[in-house]
């Protein structure tokens, strides 16, 4: 289970995780990450600013505050 955590504090974030999360949502995702990072994959759960995103290999949990941009594959 995820812990919890402090918010994301880009609003643009925010609220695009919070959109995605929707269950009727089950868009394939492209998040771009302040490290230069790209994952691609859905979101399976949300916490404050803790992501879990389903990829094809595997489920990845990043912090929302480190995803600089977010986009639909």
């Amino acid at each position: 289970e995820i812990q919890r955590a402090e918010r994301v504090t880009d609003l643009v974030i925010a609220r695009q995780l919070s959109y995605f999360s929707q269950p009727m949502n089950g868009r394939l995702l492209q998040f771009y990450l302040k490290n230069g990072e790209v994952v691609i994959g859905m979101i399976e759960e949300l916490n404050n600013s803790i992501v879990k995103i389903k990829t094809a290999q595997e489920s990845k949990i990043i912090n929302g505050n480190d995803i600089e941009e977010i986009t639909v594959k």
